[in-house]
């Protein structure tokens, strides 16, 4: 089972399993996911999309380096208002 919590939002997937978890304030809620969690030479996989969109962040996707990028825009938005206030200090 992997399981990631972020404040009041947790989430639980299971190898080989396409039923996700994802519990908000206490709501649990099921999800079917396009791509079950599975083990790759004993790693684990997991479908990058859902995990991030869960905590409230965004996927991009970078085609000539061909990697994936999570997105926090709530991290940008507090770097602005911390260097505004340093500046203003």
């Amino acid at each position: 089972t992997v399981t990631s919590v972020k404040g009041n939002t947790s989430i639980k997937l299971q190898i080989d399993n396409k039923v996700a978890t994802k519990i908000v304030d206490d709501k649990e809620e099921k999800i079917i996911l396009d791509t079950a969690p599975m083990l790759v030479n004993s790693r684990t996989m997991v479908p990058l999309r859902f995990i991030a969109e869960s905590l409230d962040k965004q996927v991009g996707w970078d085609n000539i380096n061909r990697t994936a990028i999570i997105i926090d825009y709530e991290y940008f938005a507090n770097q602005i208002k911390e260097s505004k206030s340093l500046s203003h200090a």
